[in-house]
């Protein structure tokens, strides 16, 4: 039921944010995000959007860069219909954390949690496989990122295919007009 998702999700994720690093923070993410309470409904969204792909055929793709992971959803996009595939970042921090020192510094200090994972992560990647076919070659990882922030908070040099687009900011709702209430 909702409410034991809810303290579920709270138990995985709700210290995160008081994580003593940022490194600590992400291996968090990825031990919570790949836990067996949660790679199901992991696994449910990345085939979901596969199975969403294949049924509606849109011209055009614009989904959270979860769905960029490994080129899987963008390649399905590019084979199924000639989609346009558009990755939406809303990065914590502004570098990749797929560099190779970051990727060294979470073995470091959080080795032993990520081993646990990975088992659960290969299962899921095979499942998404065989929904979606082979990923993309990484040369091929040429979609657009739209991306929070400006090019100055960026580490690494930007790709061709990083727009930066500012804040993103919730819009908020259009006033009532109660003019014509006011007026009877």
């Amino acid at each position: 039921d909702a409410d034991r998702w809810a303290d579920l999700m709270d138990g995985l994720f709700g210290g995160l944010c008081s994580a003593p690093d940022w490194t600590a923070s992400l291996a968090g993410m990825i031990c919570s995000a790949t836990a067996e309470e949660v790679a199901e409904g992991h696994a449910a969204i990345q085939l979901g959007g596969a199975r969403m792909v294949k049924k509606v055929s849109p011209a055009i793709v614009v989904a959270d860069s979860a769905y960029q992971s490994g080129g899987r959803i963008p390649g399905l996009c590019q084979r199924h219909c000639g989609a346009k595939f558009v990755a939406l970042q809303c990065p914590g921090r502004p570098e990749p954390w797929g560099r190779a020192m970051v990727w060294m510094g979470l073995f470091r200090k959080h080795g032993s949690e990520i081993k646990k994972v990975i088992p659960i992560g290969a299962d899921m990647d095979r499942r998404l496989e065989e929904e979606t076919g082979p990923p993309l070659p990484q040369e091929e990882h040429t979609w657009l990122r739209l991306l929070p922030g400006c090019r100055a908070l960026v580490e690494r040099s930007a790709e061709k295919q990083d727009v930066f687009v500012g804040a993103f900011l919730s819009i908020p709702a259009a006033p009532l007009d109660t003019s014509s209430e006011l007026a009877s």
